[in-house]
């Protein structure tokens, strides 16, 4: 395809991106509550809005609870493979005495309930990343209607357990099982059982700016014991929370 003739259909594609639309997809995924490790119901409404659009659609079930969304636009097989890929998982759960702990009082923006304010979309996940799935559902929408046959199809996921929590047996409970199953859960099940593309972008909120790498991290436990001892006359005691507070210099950057 000739440099001018990308340029007309890149103009063409642009003008058929129908802002109301894309706006509502966005508020409906937000409204569905999606925290890691039960992502099925909002990646059963994305494979019914891609089918009505007219993609290839698949619901790839995980377990009972879990589920990638995929959505297929059908190229000629003469090309290679591009995957938009986005996560429907939340970072937290939405509900105040689940996230207290780590969030407090939870302000109306982190909650499961979408909201217009000064021309953004706010409510949990819109920024992380149910607006980045949506924006390229909107694109393959918008590349679908100019009627243009591709080489390579072009693939969009939605997929299970991104957000990532440190999975630890707690004082008080465990804090284990799905929820704790993120950090590319889904990403790990779709590469395994298909479609697998040549190329790939990641949909994360990034300032639109184009990132080829990213840092990762894992997870340390530290086991830190203290010597009891009466207040009054501390004498051979030791205070664990000292030695917490010593042993941080040592894992720091």
């Amino acid at each position: 395809m000739k440099s001018r003739d990308m340029e007309d259909l890149l103009k063409d594609a642009l003008s058929r991106v129908n802002e109301e639309r894309v706006v509502k997809l966005v508020c409906d995924l937000v409204d569905i509550p999606s925290t890691t490790g039960q992502e099925r119901e909002c990646a059963e409404y994305l494979v019914r809005y891609m089918r009505e659009m007219g993609l290839e659609t698949r619901l790839q079930g995980i377990t009972d609870r879990r589920a990638n969304a995929i959505g297929i636009l059908k190229g000629t097989g003469e090309g290679p493979i591009l995957m938009f890929n986005g996560h429907l998982d939340t970072a937290c759960t939405g509900i105040e005495e689940e996230d207290y702990a780590a969030m407090g009082p939870l302000p109306a923006g982190y909650k499961p309930k979408s909201y217009l304010k000064n021309g953004y979309i706010f409510g949990l996940g819109a920024n992380n990343m149910k607006g980045g799935v949506g924006a390229a559902v909107a694109a393959l929408e918008a590349l679908l209607q100019t009627g243009v046959k591709l080489k390579g199809d072009v693939i969009v996921t939605g997929v299970a357990g991104e957000s990532e929590k440190s999975p630890v047996q707690g004082a008080i409970r465990p804090y284990r099982g799905d929820r704790y199953q993120g950090g590319g859960y889904g990403t790990r099940y779709l590469v395994t059982h298909g479609p697998i593309p040549d190329y790939a972008v990641v949909c994360e909120p990034s300032g639109c700016y184009v990132v080829n790498a990213q840092t990762g991290y894992f997870f340390i436990k530290i086991a830190i014991k203290g010597k009891a001892a009466y207040q009054a006359t501390r004498g051979p005691g030791c205070t664990r929370m000292i030695r917490a507070w010593e042993s941080s210099s040592l894992i720091s950057p």
